[in-house]
């Protein structure tokens, strides 16, 4: 199963979510400790992108 790492939305932090391509989350509550932030992510299951959508 590969994984890759998703980029912070908010401030574009690299190492924000590892995750597979298999992967879904849901109003995710995730931190960023680029922009020490807390954003709600939505992640459906895909092939590798660098599309993040808010919630």
């Amino acid at each position: 199963m590969q994984s890759f790492w998703v980029s912070c939305p908010k401030c574009g932090y690299p190492h924000f979510i590892k995750r597979y391509t298999k992967t879904e989350l849901r109003n995710f509550p995730a931190y960023c400790k680029g922009c020490k932030k807390e954003i709600n992510i939505t992640l459906k299951s895909r092939e590798p992108s660098k599309s993040v959508q808010l919630v």
